[in-house]
């Protein structure tokens, strides 16, 4: 989610058993520290909280703003749940389509015409009436070429969507998207895709209010008083807290339970654990892991999501596979995978299906055939390669793992090797500017199929931060949309991430585990799931039981 580089965007997780802390990095010009008083008894707190119908969730310092067109962290799809809905959602317990705007839709024996019939009582905030011409107005803001939107690229299913946001035409109705009148929405693909509606439920579908869709969002992407179309609506938003309230408007706000979320928005993690520990906060993102007071509110399980290392292949001799592949197998990946990471992993695409083929990676150090492919290549012995900039985030693991990916080349080759370092908070957006040779992620899956992993490489997406350009590999993904059968789809798709793992494109590191810290005690309606998004409209304070032959006091 997803960019995901997320996503991109890094949990740092060392174990579930041994972490310190569980951080989401995200940028922030000011911190502040004001949390709740945290002096009352916790009976006390938990009480109030189920008085207040408040949901309290200690977030981090962030400077997330409400414009999808650039949203790429597992936060921002967090709290776009809240905020905004789609065509379809996210279902209460797994990341499948459910029906959201659109109350139901039909899809043509072809499978390539989608007609999407949306809700009469579909309201914004403000009281206007969503209509699908305002669905159509939110996808071109993503599909103009300009904007250069990270996500666009999900959009090229849809017929003639990818030769606009590339500005081959600038005709919108060479574009599948028709309005048929304002509850109608007419959606023409350019192939069959399965996996389509579970691509609609992601924030890049989201509609916005069409007042934004002719307005730069710095106009907007951070305004209190934001005209949304979700379950809630932001009622204020200040250096220390965002505060949402349940918007009574929304087509499905009697099945709404909890009337205020309160986002903390502080760096200070012992006051947040200790509010935590108090019933003050009953979801928390960020904490002090040696003060939490009952370790059973820890919920962690597998997410569909990796941590991987990658060649920019743009340029010269980085683009050369046997440059790539031979510099790799020069380096210890199976000391490191074990040595730094639980769940680690020489795979791009985490298990998700036992008909996904296995696909083999590079596992371990293979000295004698990366010095061949070397030799081969024009560079016996490392000679004549540049000097490799590997740019990475400043923190201890990173550093350490890109000390030993240092070692090995200078021992086998001679080889300068430089290193930028870069804030965590600003690495992402570093990554921007291909500058360097070797830099690392993690991306979170977007929906529920490989190809969220893979597509990303495509020549022509705007997430490709390696720069990969095969046509052999953009064949093997075009192909897999046209494969109705699934086991012979999965074949192809499994022949593209063999071919990016043993070109290294790709260098996979670990499957990263999801750790939330949530008061299950008080909080219902959150289930586990592979992507880790848990839609607002669903979560509500448990009722008190009363059991037989129990007396109440």
């Amino acid at each position: 989610m997803k960019n995901n580089r997320h996503i991109s965007f890094i949990i740092i997780i060392l174990s579930f058993f041994v972490m310190s802390s569980c951080i989401t990095v995200e940028k922030e010009d000011s911190v502040v520290t004001d949390v709740p008083d945290v002096t009352k008894e916790s009976g006390d707190q938990e009480s109030e909280a189920k008085e207040k119908n408040e949901l309290v969730i200690a977030l981090g310092p962030t400077s997330m703003g409400f414009d999808p067109l650039h949203a790429f962290t597992s936060v921002e799809a967090q709290f776009y749940t809240a905020t905004y809905d789609g065509l379809v959602m996210y279902d209460q317990y797994s990341p499948n389509p459910t029906a959201a705007l659109a109350q139901r839709w039909e899809i043509s024996e072809d499978k390539l015409t989608y007609t999407f019939y949306l809700r009469e009582n579909a309201l914004y905030s403000n009281g206007d009436k969503v209509t699908a011409g305002d669905v159509k107005k939110s996808w071109f803001r993503f599909l103009d070429p300009a904007a250069q939107a990270e996500y666009s690229v999900y959009y090229d299913i849809i017929k003639g969507a990818k030769a606009y946001r590339l500005g081959q035409t600038d005709d919108p109705d060479t574009v599948g998207i028709e309005v048929i009148n304002d509850n109608t929405l007419k959606v023409v693909l350019e192939k069959p895709a399965i996996h389509f509606l579970y691509l609609l439920c992601h924030m890049s579908f989201v509609v916005v209010h069409p007042r934004y869709s002719d307005s730069d969002s710095g106009d907007w992407a951070f305004d209190k008083n934001l005209i949304s179309n979700g379950p809630y609506f932001l009622s204020l938003r200040t250096n220390d807290e965002m505060i949402f309230k349940k918007n009574n408007l929304y087509w499905n706000s009697h099945n709404v339970s909890i009337e205020t979320i309160r986002v903390i928005l502080t760096d200070d993690r012992k006051k947040l654990t200790e509010a935590f520990n108090n019933y003050q906060i009953q979801w928390s993102m960020y904490w002090e892991q040696d003060l939490i007071d009952n370790n059973s509110f820890l919920v962690a399980y597998p997410m569909f999501a990796t941590h991987y290392y990658f060649f920019v292949c743009s340029t010269s001799p980085w683009n050369d596979p046997r440059v790539r592949r031979g510099l790799a197998l020069l380096v210890p990946w199976d000391k490191i995978r074990s040595d730094f990471f639980y769940f680690g992993t020489e795979k791009l695409v985490p298990k998700l299906s036992k008909k996904y083929p296995d696909v083999k990676g590079i596992t371990a150090a293979h000295v004698e055939e990366g010095l061949d492919l070397l030799n081969e290549a024009g560079f016996p012995g490392g000679e004549g390669l540049p000097s490799p900039l590997l740019k990475i985030p400043s923190d201890k693991t990173s550093k350490d793992i890109v000390q030993i990916i240092a070692d090995s080349w200078k021992e086998h080759l001679n080889l300068e090797i430089k290193t930028e370092e870069i804030p965590p908070e600003l690495y992402f957006d570093s990554l921007r500017n291909p500058d360097f040779t070797v830099g690392t992620t993690t991306w979170i899956g977007d929906f529920a199929d490989p190809l969220t992993f893979l597509e990303l490489w495509t020549s022509d997406s705007n997430l490709n931060e390696a720069r990969y350009s095969n046509p052999e590999y953009d064949k093997l993904i075009h192909d897999s949309y046209l494969e109705e059968d699934m086991d012979k789809r999965y074949e192809l798709l499994a022949k593209g991430e063999e071919m990016l793992l043993t070109q290294a494109v790709i260098i996979p590191l670990k499957n990263n585990p999801s750790i939330n810290l949530i008061n299950t005690k008080l909080i219902e309606g959150w289930y586990i799931n592979l992507l880790d998004i848990h839609p607002f409209q669903y979560l509500k304070f448990k009722e008190a039981k009363v059991y037989p032959n129990i007396v109440m006091r």
